[in-house]
């Protein structure tokens, strides 16, 4: 879940303390590891020529200094992405309430959010201030994954914080912990793109590099290797430069305006490699259908969906509950190629959920479709809907986010409306444990202008650059220094 704002109106330095090395193995989560846990990215092909970074990014010595994957030392950590730029990003996530240690069912996932790629909000502005009493972010945008979120700053840097079972926070610290405060994560500037997973993020830079921390069963770092978690940013494998950045819960994609590569989970053969094996390396999604340009990226559990240049989305992948969106429940075991998503319009925004997707209008009305059995299509009822649905009473959308089981939408009037589970109060609205098929209302006093939803937890982004948060706290996630939950919104604690 993401939101995001293009212009920061103040600069948070945060100080970074570097602990142990980047690179560290913990015990393995398994939790609903059947479905998840892939990337996918649109990446530009550079027939033409392409810009490239200066150093890959990499693991990170005890030193500050950066590390590629084999061990050996860059000396210029600052260069691991380039200029700094404003960020946008995706998340994903699916893992059940109870947390990372936890069984959950197989593959929830979490995605966000973004107009550009799962959730992209307005930015924030200086001439007309958050009303909201309480200290400034200085975010420019904030992503939701199951259990941790994390904010891009004014600087291009990023901060995360929440469960860190497996390095997901990104400080080089040792896994199996909690961060209830925002953290910088090791090394990164120039950050334009996230997407935060089940339990694992990557971030894309300026030049079109991506980076990848946390948890790796599956492969979804993308550095060609499977298991080995990285409590630091690691350099993919990718080829070529990505555009733009999504993700799930154990996956992971990039995109172009000529091609989409994937890797990690493949438990709905949504990379279209023939096979159900997760892959630990990018690889290109091959398809005629996604060749006229895609726009953004998104990815649940076991399916995909592309948002073109014709402003159509095109969803594939597994469709147990018709997340694809092609009017019929699909075969889990036998994936469907990419096709429009029937009834939507067309569209400025996607994102995706574990096992439903929704897309907007900037400006204007939102749909969903897939999986709505605690209302999280937010269309008044329960049923699952395999084309698209609108979401019951929204306008003046700037940008929704998708969640394991629920959704939230930042309106023009700067107000943000959740529907759908609220197991562990993630609606915000006030009410324990009720679930609601109809978006509420956040009673939030400051104008926001973006919006991120996790598994049991959802963030918001004001004006100002400041990040609220409500729901479940158990790991931290909500970043107020405790592990309490929130009903409402409480604000996220910048670095001192």
């Amino acid at each position: 879940m993401t939101l995001r704002g293009t212009t920061a109106v103040r600069t948070l330095r945060y100080a970074i303390g570097l602990a142990s090395p980047g690179r560290w193995h913990a015990k393995r989560w398994r939790a609903g590891r059947a479905i998840a846990g892939h990337v996918v990215v649109l990446a530009t092909l550079c027939l033409l020529g392409c810009p490239s970074d200066k150093v890959d990014a990499g693991a990170f010595a005890t030193d500050g200094s950066a590390t590629d994957d084999t061990g050996a030392q860059i000396s210029d950590i600052e260069s691991l992405d380039g200029s700094q730029t404003d960020a946008g990003a995706v998340d994903s996530q699916g893992v059940s309430d109870s947390g990372p240690s936890d069984t959950t069912e197989a593959g929830d996932t979490l995605q966000p959010t973004d107009t550009s790629l799962a959730g992209d909000a307005a930015q924030p502005d200086a001439s007309k201030p958050d009303t909201a009493v309480g200290p400034v972010a200085w975010a420019t945008s904030v992503h939701v994954g199951a259990y941790t979120s994390c904010a891009v700053l004014s600087t291009g840097a990023m901060a995360c914080w929440g469960s860190n079972e497996h390095g997901e926070v990104g400080n080089g610290g040792a896994g199996g912990t909690t961060v209830t405060s925002p953290s910088g994560v090791l090394g990164l500037t120039g950050v334009t793109e996230v997407a935060v997973g089940g339990q694992q993020a990557c971030a894309l830079h300026t030049g079109g590099k991506v980076s990848c921390w946390g948890d790796n069963f599956y492969g979804q770092l993308g550095t060609g290797n499977k298991h080995d978690a990285h409590s630091a940013p690691v350099a993919t494998k990718l080829t070529v430069p990505a555009t733009h950045l999504g993700g799930s819960v154990y996956a992971n994609l990039v995109s172009s305006t000529t091609a989409v590569w994937g890797w990690g989970s493949n438990v709905g053969d949504q990379l279209l490699i023939n096979n159900f094996t997760s892959s630990p390396s990018p690889v290109a999604i091959k398809s005629d259908k996604l060749s006229a340009g895609v726009r953004a990226v998104c990815g649940g559990d076991s399916f995909l969906c592309a948002l073109g240049a014709d402003q159509l989305v095109r969803c594939w992948g597994g469709s147990p509950w018709g997340e694809v969106g092609h009017g019929e429940v699909g075969s889990s075991t036998k994936p469907l190629l990419p096709a429009p998503v029937v009834g939507l319009p067309k569209v400025d925004g996607l994102v995706c959920g574990s096992w439903h997707a929704c897309a907007w209008v900037a400006g204007g009305k939102a749909w969903c479709w897939g999986k709505n059995l605690s209302g999280q299509l937010g269309n008044g009822g329960k049923a699952n809907v395999a084309a698209a649905t609108p979401i019951s009473g929204l306008t003046g959308v700037v940008a929704v986010s998708a969640g394991r089981q629920n959704g939230c939408a930042a309106l023009s009037s700067g107000e943000v409306r959740c529907w759908g589970s609220n197991s562990s109060d993630q609606l915000g609205a006030g009410t324990t444990k009720t679930d609601s098929p109809l978006p509420v209302t956040i009673p939030f006093a400051g104008f926001a202008v973006g919006v991120g939803v996790g598994t049991g937890h959802a963030c918001l982004l004001t004006k100002a650059g400041d990040v609220y948060c409500w729901g479940s706290n158990k790991y931290g996630q909500l970043g107020d220094g405790s592990t309490t939950v929130s009903l409402q919104p409480v604000h996220a604690k910048p670095l001192p």
